[in-house]
């Protein structure tokens, strides 16, 4: 026998916050998706921590209203997106527990879920949540948590030793590297793995070190390994030939990284050259410049109580603040074409701070 759905588009159109909370418990009781339409579809205002104290009793209506909230509305509230982490936190152990083959697709399919919340959303509280993944087989929710807290080494050992993951663990890398700060940052990440890869895991020995992923990862990562900080890493007992692919690699970024920052250079003289002759020809052109006491701004009609202003080729005078675009001057509203546009095109105004 089919359940049947109920419609209340009374309560959706409802504009008096009283009659949804009056009738919310019938239509949750009958209904519980129906139910949570009243609340993310109601034409009134209403409280979303009051719908979700309304909604205790009712364990799936109050998941899809924090979904609502989060997905829906982008709402930040931490308190929001760590209920809704933990939820599928205590789910995912309760299948674990289980052990139960039935609903293995249920728990790979709630774990996708937690695991997409913990990399997408940066407002949940890490503590408790990690508080909660303790003691739990949950290592990959739990290195996420760990690198939400900036702990990469423990999250990175959880990838390597307990998962044997090294695939995850280089792509933790690659996702970090692309937010660091600086490009020390990006390289400390990988040496982090690097170092990781080449010290036994907690009471293991030097047997247990992992050297294929280790020059794998040298061999990939080159130019994000910076050579003197690798090197304070090898074993010694390695040869030359186990690391010539990283060092040739290395050597050959670290010209090219060199010839760029010349490029750089040489560019920014030219630049610098070209600027000096454009304000050497104004100068010579112009000739001196001179600010008679009574002059004043062509915008504010104020005088000039610093020896920092603006004039244009037509000879308009202004203040810097009140004459914002070099190209157009603010009294005719002549456009002046850019220095380099044209060898017969006016230049646009100079600025001038003494």
């Amino acid at each position: 026998m089919e359940t049947p759905t109920y419609h209340h588009s009374p309560l959706l159109s409802a504009m008096d916050a009283s009659i949804v909370w009056r009738y919310a418990d019938f239509v949750l009781d009958r209904d519980a998706s129906e139910g949570v339409r009243v609340f993310t579809e109601t034409q009134t205002i209403l409280d979303p921590s009051h719908v979700l104290h309304i909604l205790q009793k009712y364990p799936e209506a109050r998941l899809g209203f924090l979904h609502h909230l989060i997905d829906t509305k982008k709402l930040k509230d931490e308190k929001y997106h760590t209920e809704l982490v933990l939820h599928y936190v205590d789910e995912a152990v309760k299948l674990m527990n289980a052990g139960d083959a039935d609903h293995r697709d249920t728990l790979n399919e709630t774990r996708a879920k937690l695991q997409d919340l913990l990399s997408s959303s940066c407002h949940y509280q890490p503590h408790p949540v990690l508080t909660r993944l303790q003691g739990t087989n949950l290592h990959v929710e739990m290195a996420a948590v760990f690198g939400r807290l900036g702990e990469h080494e423990k999250a990175l050992s959880m990838l390597v030793h307990q998962l044997k993951d090294f695939s995850a663990a280089e792509q933790y890398c690659i996702a970090q590297s692309r937010v660091a700060a600086s490009s020390s940052a990006k390289s400390n990440i990988f040496l982090k793995l690097l170092k990781i890869y080449l010290r036994p895991p907690p009471g293991g020995s030097e047997d247990d070190i992992e050297l294929a992923p280790a020059i794998e990862l040298l061999s990939v990562h080159a130019e994000e390994l910076e050579v003197s900080s690798v090197l304070a890493l090898l074993p010694p007992t390695w040869s030359l030939a186990i690391i010539h692919h990283y060092l040739r690699a290395a050597l050959r970024n670290s010209l090219h990284q060199s010839r760029i920052k010349r490029i750089q250079q040489t560019l920014l003289r030219s630049e610098n050259l070209q600027q000096k002759f454009v304000l050497y020809k104004l100068s010579k052109d112009m000739g001196p410049i001179p600010l008679a006491a009574n002059r004043v701004c062509c915008v504010c009609n104020r005088g000039f109580t610093s020896c920092s202003f603006t004039i244009y080729p037509n000879g308009v005078m202004a203040h810097p603040s009140c004459a914002p675009n070099p190209s157009v001057c603010p009294l005719t509203g002549t456009v002046f074409q850019a220095a380099h546009a044209s060898p017969t095109s006016p230049a646009p105004a100079q600025q001038y701070r003494l």
